[in-house]
């Protein structure tokens, strides 16, 4: 017998001593029904067994279903305070205390389209504290001793909890007020449960897409300066720890029960099969790894928010991955070293992931987890951070191994390429309201990879043409000036030079680049001077160089001429090499 089946027996087992058992289809004797078990629930008595609540919450779901939700609403309190006593569970859980938990679940999942009738800290509290149960239940279902419960029992403890629970997860991005415990999500990731991964993914997701309402990730409060992120940073606060530790110390090699998986072909036996080797990698840490970054690049991608502290944390988050190689250049040398483990063909590959596949990050749309769809999960996580880090990727396939870098190569000049030259195109037609005038155009020519800039100021014209080449980012854009345009050859070198450095130095778009590229030519125009460090007039933390050498009167970044304090360990001018001390940063600042 099936534990449905059981389950189901005890429910009107429950019913009939408690002389429950009508005619449950006629509404008459439901809403009648009803009536009685708020009583029960009032005397305390639907509290005394786990098992008899979870009869009651499965007896609400059939009442909200027959008689509509609104049937509910005038025992809103006697429901809320069922739900609440649910939620503090025993800590080792029995058969019925699980399936309280299962069909609370499915009964507040009817209730986040109905959280507006409830009072004001129900739907503040209760998402939270529903997250929290299940993270706790999901780890003491794993632990459930084998020798003490039947085998069959557990495996269906542990499926039915962690499907209603996904479910559940998913299901609060309904919520539309609700602050959600970010740390909490990032713990959930790497639950050893692909459907509870998959629904968390989808809801990070979602919130930082749409609402970016997070609790439980402390960063100072302040401006947007660039100190700021530096100092989220510093303190580790642009991430919670326990994520900071998983992604620096991940082992590609460790399965999450301890056990060795495949990582390289030095793992593979010469007699060991290939296919059920690869297949190997397709462990819930494995997928828990790279959906905590997917996740990670999600939220860099999120739209500019009013919520300063939000965005704090985001700088620091983006300077995290770009200044500590165990997790930037980690996460590719491991991506790319399963992508030669697979051992999939080039035919292989084309035929798993089409070009319409490679712009979305949707593991939650993955039936099951197989070396096709990880393969593909790992082609649109590798182009998410593409789209972010395009820099670092190149950077790192020049550092790599030869059979590394050969894998890596075809994925991005297969899959990745186009969809971020697309990616670059979309960006600049969705923008252009922020950047199109009288005197500044952006034209792009799909068919030959072409994007050209031009920008007119007193009847003079300086225009910049812009080559992607077919395996970007890991080969740089190729620049020129265009023909028709008149202008002096050294400006015009200069001009170059600086688009040069900022497409290739600097994890920039391509929009941005231009856009600050006209900021730079637009100031010359008006007689500003250039910053004698780094040769731009607007850096890329759109600052002009307002700091005067008090001798040779050349001007500097701010940022410039304390990176040059730094690590020059000197307070003098670059230049000329007198004392500049007033320019230094104070002890405040630093």
């Amino acid at each position: 017998m099936c534990i449905r089946d059981r389950y189901m027996g005890d429910v009107f087992t429950l019913l009939h001593e408690h002389g429950l058992v009508g005619h449950l289809t006629q509404e008459d004797a439901m809403r009648e029904l009803l009536g009685r078990v708020i009583d029960l629930v009032k005397s305390g008595r639907a509290t005394e067994t786990p098992l008899f609540c979870a009869v009651v919450f499965a007896f609400f779901n059939t009442a909200a279903e027959t008689l509509g939700f609104e049937a509910l609403s005038e025992h809103l309190g006697v429901i809320e305070a069922l739900v609440r006593r649910t939620l503090v569970s025993a800590p080792t859980p029995v058969r019925g205390d699980t399936f309280a938990l299962v069909n609370m679940m499915a009964f507040l999942r009817r209730t986040f389209l109905f959280l507006e009738v409830f009072p004001k800290d129900f739907e503040k509290t209760i998402v939270n504290d529903v997250l929290r149960v299940g993270a706790a239940r999901l780890e003491a279902v794993r632990r459930i001793n084998p020798e003490t419960t039947p085998p069959d029992l557990v495996d269906q403890f542990t499926e039915l909890f962690a499907t209603e629970f996904g479910e559940t997860i998913s299901r609060v991005s309904l919520c539309p007020q609700t602050s959600v415990d970010e740390t909490l999500l990032y713990s959930l990731l790497r639950a050893p449960f692909p459907t509870v991964q998959k629904a968390t993914f989808f809801l990070l997701k979602h919130l930082y897409n749409v609402r970016c309402l997070f609790t439980g990730v402390e960063v100072p409060k302040g401006s947007l300066a660039s100190k700021e992120a530096s100092a989220v940073l510093q303190e580790g606060r642009c991430l919670p720890l326990d994520v900071i530790q998983f992604l620096e110390n991940f082992e590609p090699g460790r399965a999450h029960d301890g056990s060795p998986t495949l990582e390289d072909e030095e793992i593979i036996g010469e007699d060991a099969d290939a296919d059920d080797e690869a297949e190997a990698l397709c462990t819930t840490e494995n997928l828990g790894y790279v959906i905590t970054m997917a996740a990670l690049l999600c939220k860099l991608k999120t739209p500019i928010t009013s919520n300063a502290d939000f965005e704090v944390c985001r700088q620091g988050l983006d300077l995290y991955i770009t200044s500590t190689r165990e997790v930037s250049y980690g996460f590719l040398q491991t991506c790319f070293r399963w992508v030669k483990a697979m051992r999939l063909s080039e035919s292989e590959m084309r035929e798993t992931v089409k070009n319409e596949d490679v712009t979305e990050v949707s593991p939650e749309a993955l039936e099951s987890l197989s070396k096709e769809s990880f393969f593909k999960l790992l082609v649109q996580t590798v182009y998410l951070f593409a789209t972010r880090f395009p820099v670092l990727l190149r950077r790192w396939c020049e550092e790599t191994d030869k059979g590394t870098e050969k894998n890596a190569r075809f994925v991005v000049s297969q899959f990745i390429s186009a969809a971020l030259f697309g990616y670059e195109i979309r960006l600049i037609e969705e923008k252009q309201e922020e950047w199109r005038s009288e005197d500044f155009s952006i034209y792009c020519v799909r068919n030959t990879r072409e994007i050209i800039a031009e920008f007119l100021k007193e009847g003079a014209r300086v225009g910049i043409g812009l080559k992607v080449p077919a395996n970007y980012p890991l080969s740089v854009i190729e620049l020129s000036e265009l023909k028709e345009v008149k202008m002096d050859a050294v400006k015009m070198k200069k001009w170059l030079l600086r688009m040069q450095t900022l497409l290739n130095r600097e994890n920039q778009s391509i929009l941005a680049a231009l856009l600050l590229w006209r900021g730079n030519v637009e100031k010359e125009f008006e007689g500003l001077e250039e910053c004698a460090i780094c040769y731009y007039i607007i850096n890329s933390g759109k600052e002009l160089p307002r700091k005067a050498c008090r001798t040779c009167r050349k001007k500097f970044h701010t940022s410039c001429i304390q990176k040059w304090f730094s690590s020059s360990n000197k307070s003098e001018c670059p230049l000329c090499k007198s004392c500049l001390l007033y320019t230094s940063p104070s002890p405040r600042d630093s």
